[in-house]
């Protein structure tokens, strides 16, 4: 498996373990928002996961985006809600995506240049996401 392959797979395998756990009041009480990828992709940015997957690298970003808007439309992709484990799992709920844009929502910055970069800017310096505790204050970006 080629590099670029590996790190769209990781991020892909990444962004759908997130969604799956991914729960918001935002998202429970307006259904046009949690049935639009650009609002899941813009939270996974923002918890830094997306930033760090693609080596804060956009146009990195942007191979990963095309691959997990072909696999929700294929319906590949998983987005109902786990549920949480202290509730038995009984809050789960199905979720399915009908639409990956919509510049009305908020997250329509989570597909643009400005809304990436802004977005990792901001978790480079806060250190917030999955793996800035182990990474040097110099992030490694892979190049595709």
């Amino acid at each position: 498996m080629r590099e670029r392959d590996l790190i769209i797979s990781d991020a892909r395998s990444n962004f759908q373990d997130f969604v799956r756990q991914h729960d918001t009041q935002y998202l429970r009480s307006n259904p046009e928002i949690a049935s639009c990828l650009q609002e899941y992709l813009m939270a996974w940015l923002e918890n830094g996961n997306g930033v760090e997957l693609t080596g804060r690298n956009y146009e990195t970003y942007l191979h990963v985006v095309i691959d997990i808007a072909d696999a929700a439309l294929r319906g590949e992709l998983n987005f109902n809600y786990a549920g949480r484990e202290e509730a038995d799992y009984a809050d789960r709920r199905e979720r399915q995506i009908t639409a990956i844009h919509d510049e009305t929502l908020a997250g329509a910055e989570a597909l643009t240049r400005s809304g990436y970069e802004v977005t990792a800017y901001r978790r480079e310096y806060s250190g917030r996401g999955m793996l800035f505790e182990d990474l040097p204050r110099e992030i490694v970006r892979p190049e595709i």
